[in-house]
């Protein structure tokens, strides 16, 4: 039996490269994205809690909330946040948007979370 030449069979090394690394780099593009994400989901929904329950407190006004919320996400990195604070007397429920900064554009740039807590009785 002849010996086998590997370079005669299938793509050459270069052209399966040139075929894998977009792949290989969308692949790694996607999984940073999908992290970052992850993240500043985390972040936003920890700011929404911190605000709601700095606003549940006795005493505290929405200013106090609101401050909170803007704290925990600017120091996660966030950007362009947006804190909505609705206080109906015996419930608060503070709403947080914010901007990721991303490797790709889209969806996965904006996050959001609104948490609830019940006010102290007075």
């Amino acid at each position: 039996m002849p010996p086998v030449d590997r370079h005669c069979r299938g793509m050459s090394d270069s052209v399966q490269w040139a075929v894998l690394a977009p792949l290989v780099f969308a692949c790694i593009f996607m999984i940073i994205q999908a992290g970052t994400w992850m993240v500043g989901r985390s972040a936003i929904q920890q700011a929404a809690m911190t605000g709601a329950e700095r606003a549940a407190i006795l005493g505290n006004g929405p200013g106090d909330a609101r401050g909170a919320a803007l704290r925990v996400a600017n120091e996660a990195g966030l950007r362009e946040v947006t804190v909505v604070i609705n206080d109906d007397g015996q419930r608060v429920i503070v709403e947080v948007r914010a901007e990721l900064v991303t490797l790709l554009p889209g969806k996965l740039n904006r996050v959001a979370a609104d948490a609830t807590r019940m006010k102290e009785p007075s």
